[in-house]
């Protein structure tokens, strides 16, 4: 048989897409591989309300530095299976379902939707908030936002013609209540000396990757006038360094960035937490 004889007239394929975007810089692998299956989740949650199951996931490369995941939905009519084909109107719902409670978490946060206030309530959509307050669905959707862990990272969740966007400066508002604090050692507005790895340099945005206990955090000279080609060049074929720097943090549970003031070469004698047994406290200055 044809694919296209699985096919119902006047009903069209609905892809939902998820775009991870990180300009030649790195995301975790397992942190993808959830993110997937927290979007399938998702969408098995969503499909409900639209009597549509959940079938299919294809992973394809966009252009370098880009990954897109496409998700299927069928139509299930007593014994027959439809493949990824949806109604006008169906189509319609799940773009207000899964479109809409990832706006909603961006503009409120997962913590203020697990008891949302009457306001709320009275003005957001009924199945909206459904999703929202939904304990699977708000995992979920908390996978999808992990991977992010550089300013210049961001994913893209597209329904039709459709889209958010989740990028550094809102991935706080998709972390649950349930999760742990990013270093919390590293407290915001405090000076700290801490040793780690270079491991990228980014000209255009003038910082450079810095791996600090498994973390990528993006630290840049305290004063934006200064080039980090000019000012760091001679640490990149020897990355491990010891930096002195002010914290930059909107959350406990958003990478910190790092102004740094100082940098140097380092040496086993200076504090450090490369040591997997190191205590986990930074030096505060």
């Amino acid at each position: 048989m044809e694919p296209q004889a699985l096919f119902i007239e006047n009903e069209s394929v609905l892809n939902i897409e998820l775009i991870y975007d990180a300009e030649k810089s790195l995301m975790r692998a397992v942190d993808l591989s959830e993110a997937i299956l927290g979007m399938s989740t998702c969408l098995r949650i969503a499909g409900r309300s639209a009597s549509l199951d959940f079938e299919d996931v294809y992973v394809s490369p966009l252009e370098e530095g880009s990954i897109k995941a496409v998700f299927k939905f069928v139509k299930r009519d007593r014994r027959d299976l439809i493949v990824g084909t949806v109604s006008g109107t169906t189509s319609g719902i799940l773009v207000i379902l899964i479109v809409g409670s990832f706006q909603l978490i961006g503009q409120q946060g997962l913590a203020a939707l697990k008891n949302p206030n009457a306001e709320t309530m009275a003005s957001v959509d009924k199945k909206v908030l459904e999703l929202c307050m939904n304990s699977d669905y708000r995992k979920s959707v908390t996978k999808v936002a992990r991977p992010i862990n550089e300013v210049n990272q961001k994913v893209t969740i597209k329904v039709d013609s459709k889209s958010y966007e989740i990028n550094c400066d809102n991935q706080y508002k998709f972390i649950t209540e349930d999760e742990d604090p990013i270093l919390p050692e590293l407290r915001d507005d405090e000076t700290v000396e801490i040793a780690g790895r270079l491991t990228r340099i980014n000209l255009d945005q003038n910082d450079l990757g810095f791996e600090y206990k498994g973390r990528k955090l993006s630290i840049y000279p305290e004063d934006p006038d200064k080039a980090v080609g000019k000012e760091f060049h001679q640490f990149l074929e020897n990355p491990v360094v010891t930096i002195t720097g002010v914290v930059v943090r909107d959350s406990d549970f958003l990478v910190p960035k790092i102004k740094v003031l100082k940098m140097e070469e380092y040496k086993p004698a200076q504090i450090s937490l490369l040591d997997e047994d190191a205590s986990g406290s930074a030096k505060k200055k």
